[in-house]
């Protein structure tokens, strides 16, 4: 009986270890090209096929005909999506039954984000604080940060942003959840169970002892109070803040404002309109005139320039639309590599170079080894969470696209500027579905996915031997 064949597709962020896990198997390889992914139409689809059948350069791996494809943010009814919003302040009644139900009904609305806060911190008293932070938005909003800790230790730190966009709705909900779930799993002493993912309450408890949170869950909440009372169905409306920058336009791009690289021209060998950056005022990624210009960008700063700062891991949470669900790690404004440490952005000899194929940023390689191995395992916890929507990828920041003054790279750039600050390691999810703000089903997974993916962060950082 001749032997049965399988075609695998492997995925991953090292091609050539790929290959080499196929050879141990002795696999016969058939290309090691990056996979490309495109969101096509029926009509489109069916042509494409037929292109293909014609052509032998290249081939469909897989596909997927996902039912909700209708239901992207430029066709969807307005109506429908602000249907979504609650329209009170569920946490303004500090009702401590609130459950996970209150999660996976209607989008919070900014208001209610505040209020969460301290709601919470109402309700974990003794294992969590409040900090207001200094300045109010252009509209007079202020924002505050949640800390969580447990003893009077110098713990290790770990910061995490979320709604720098404000036309993304997940990452601060799900920042909200994961306060919950953390401070109630060990209020409780109970395991903490996401999806196929189980904490055991001992794990729990060792997280709290070792790490102190400091939780900024909505950055731009200007943007998100835009996003949900739009009179039009642009999906972008709300990604920038709303300070005026001329009669007719405003707000900045908050993740393209943080002083690391800001001037992307000086440092870019190709236009970097390309690279989703712009100094035109009218573009939904506007630089800002300088950098922190915003008081959005100096609040998330706030923490770092405190000088007993105990951060040492950083994460940003973003969403998007199609394409993967990423764990991001290391440098946006080129590869990394750890050969030749004279070739990284300090060196003004590549300035104007960046973007060019030979140029790649130095890390030092345990550092290197590390992120990737933490953004694996936060990758595969959010792929455990929800099995029935797309897996997560860890893959290097660049990869998405190339960025500059963006909040990951500037934590991780610090300590290479200024001796005064400590070596951060820094990580960015993207979560994706087929709109910004997707339906409320979708939500549910997504909130429990990245929750998942936090609480892996904090396991492996308990691994790290030295921090």
């Amino acid at each position: 009986m001749e032997d049965k064949k399988y075609i695998v597709t492997l995925a991953g962020d090292d091609f050539e270890e790929l290959k080499a896990l196929s050879d141990k198997f002795n696999g016969e390889n058939q290309t090691q090209q990056e996979v490309f992914t495109s969101t096509f139409d029926s009509k489109n689809y069916e042509e494409l096929k037929k292109v293909l059948k014609e052509n032998s350069y290249a081939y469909i791996l897989a596909s997927s005909n996902f039912k909700d494809s209708s239901q992207n943010s430029n066709r969807k009814p307005l109506a429908d999506i602000l249907n979504r919003i609650n329209d009170n302040d569920r946490f303004a009644k500090k009702n401590s039954d609130i459950t996970d139900d209150l999660f996976f009904v209607k989008y919070f609305n900014t208001q209610e984000i505040e209020s969460a806060l301290i709601f919470y911190n109402s309700l974990y008293s003794g294992i969590t604080s409040i900090e207001k932070l200094p300045e109010a938005t252009h509209e007079g909003r202020e924002s505050s940060i949640l800390k969580i800790k447990v003893n009077n230790n110098k713990n290790i730190g770990v910061y995490i942003t979320g709604g720098v966009h404000g036309n993304e709705w997940i990452p601060p909900e799900a920042l909200i959840y994961f306060i919950k779930s953390l401070c109630d799993a060990f209020k409780n002493n109970k395991d903490l169970v996401i999806g196929k993912n189980t904490y055991p309450k001992e794990t729990i408890n060792k997280i709290l002892e070792r790490i102190e949170f400091y939780i900024y869950p909505l950055v731009n909440p200007d943007g998100r109070y835009q996003s949900q009372t739009r009179t039009n169905s642009d999906s972008m409306i709300g990604r920038k803040n709303r300070r005026p920058i001329s009669k007719k336009y405003f707000g900045v791009d908050i993740n393209r404002n943080f002083d690391f690289l800001w001037d992307y021209e000086k440092y870019f060998s190709r236009k970097a309109e390309t690279y989703n950056l712009s100094k035109n005022i009218s573009s939904d990624n506007y630089i800002g005139p300088y950098p922190f210009s915003e008081p959005e960008t100096r609040n998330v700063t706030k923490l770092i320039n405190d000088s007993s700062s105990n951060i040492k891991y950083y994460l940003d949470i973003h969403s998007k639309v199609t394409q993967d669900n990423l764990v991001l790690y290391s440098w946006g404004h080129s590869a990394s590599q750890s050969d030749y440490s004279i070739m990284n952005f300090r060196n003004s000899y590549y300035w104007g170079q960046f973007g060019d194929r030979y140029f790649g940023e130095y890390v030092q390689k345990t550092d290197l080894d590390l992120r990737k191995k933490i953004a694996r395992k936060m990758a595969f916890a959010a792929s455990n969470a929800c099995a029935s929507r797309k897996q997560y990828i860890a893959r290097t920041t660049n990869e998405m696209y190339l960025m500059s003054g963006s909040a990951r790279d500037f934590m991780e750039g610090l300590s290479f500027v200024n001796d005064k600050y400590k070596k951060i390691h820094a990580f960015m999810i993207e979560v994706s579905d087929y709109e910004f703000n997707p339906p409320l089903s979708n939500r549910k997974n997504m909130v429990l996915e990245i929750t998942a993916s936090i609480i892996e962060l904090c396991v492996q950082i308990l691994d790290v031997k030295t921090n």
